[in-house]
């Protein structure tokens, strides 16, 4: 599959994901029968307190998890592992990990999440391993002492930082 390219028709990487048999091929008709309907609201707490309201259609969500589709699968085709497994590790509620869970979907891949909250380096490392990740996707958020230590651990997994 080709990179995600902004100008490309979403139908035409749709249609390519048909050759994997994807689950939910039927559920993508209803992101592109009323691509204009307001399809998700996300309200987030800025720095100085105020609140900032952010809004997709249904094609603009379909549109970022078809990016997240082509970061997914570019890194699981580079890969040199036949793990069908990728870590996300967000420190917060965060669409992206709507997005990259839908992408998932799409690829028949599982995401196997982080709890920001809970999860000791330990932990992380542990999920890592256990399910053989080709893949750690994190945000701004996570440290730099936690990425050096993932990266010291499994020094040919990438971290990708959203």
């Amino acid at each position: 599959m080709a990179l995600f390219n902004d100008n490309a028709d979403s139908r035409i990487l749709l249609e390519d994901l048909n050759v994997r048999k994807s689950p939910l091929l039927d559920y993508l008709e209803a992101f592109l029968s009323e691509p204009d309907f307001l399809f998700l609201s996300f309200i987030s707490i800025c720095e100085d307190k105020t609140l900032r309201n952010e809004t997709w259609t249904r094609k603009e969500f379909l549109d970022l998890s078809l990016k997240c589709v082509s970061l997914l699968d570019h890194f699981h085709e580079s890969s040199q592992t036949s793990s069908s497994s990728f870590v996300h590790f967000f420190t917060g509620n965060s669409y992206l990990d709507l997005a990259l869970r839908l992408a998932s979907i799409f690829l028949n891949l599982v995401p196997v999440t982080i709890n920001w909250q809970a999860d000791t380096v330990d932990r992380v490392k542990y999920k890592i391993e256990a399910t053989g990740s080709f893949l750690v996707v994190v945000d701004s958020g996570v440290s730099e002492e936690m990425i050096e230590s993932i990266q010291l651990s499994f020094p040919s997994l990438v971290c990708f930082v959203f």
